[in-house]
């Protein structure tokens, strides 16, 4: 046999025998960490509720008809006043009006602008809340008669407070900004 018949009969034997295969590797499911719950907004408090993001303790009611958790005793606002002899920004003017809900133990306000002052009933509010800083100033100064003392006025600290908002211009939180401890799903309270 000469050497190309040698190497035919080669090819046809290697050709023909069966094809050496490996096992299918069976690699593990792949581990998935799922993500430890996280913190719910709202928090239980030794008091009830608190709104982490707000930093304040809370109450369940509703603003505009929808059921959120507001802070816990907001001032009720009058309206805004120039608080400064420079008459340079608003400050709101809010009060504690007898309203046992409204009574100034934070530092938030319910405004009914553009309705000031509409009465309001704890636990359904109708308007807007701003985030304010409450200060000592007692006089109000008239900005149309270059910001004179507004005449004999001064406030009463026991039941009102000029606040600065913060920031400046006031942020208007609405309905949407708060939320209801109901609706946290799959959070730790």
């Amino acid at each position: 046999m000469n050497y190309l018949t040698k190497l035919s009969l080669l090819s046809l034997l290697f050709g023909c025998s069966p094809v050496s295969t490996s096992p299918p590797i069976n690699y593990p499911p792949p581990i998935l960490n799922p993500l430890p719950p996280q913190k719910c907004r709202i928090q239980l408090h030794s008091k009830g509720f608190y709104d982490t993001k707000f930093q304040v303790e809370c109450d369940v009611g509703k603003l505009n008809g929808k059921t959120v958790c507001l802070p816990s005793g907001m001032w009720e606002e009058v309206g805004a006043a120039w608080a400064t002899p420079e008459c340079d920004r608003l400050f709101d003017w809010s009060k504690r009006n007898n309203n046992p809900c409204l009574d100034g133990r934070n530092n938030f306000v319910l405004s009914s602008n553009p309705h000031a002052g509409i009465p309001q009933t704890c636990g359904d509010f109708k308007g807007v809340i701003y985030q304010i800083s409450p200060t000592d100033r007692t006089l109000q100064y008239d900005k149309a008669n270059g910001c004179q003392v507004f005449g004999g006025f001064v406030l009463d600290l026991t039941v009102s407070r000029y606040s600065e908002f913060i920031p400046y211009p006031p942020v208007i939180l609405t309905e949407k900004d708060f939320i209801d401890p109901a609706s946290e799903q799959g959070c730790i309270r």
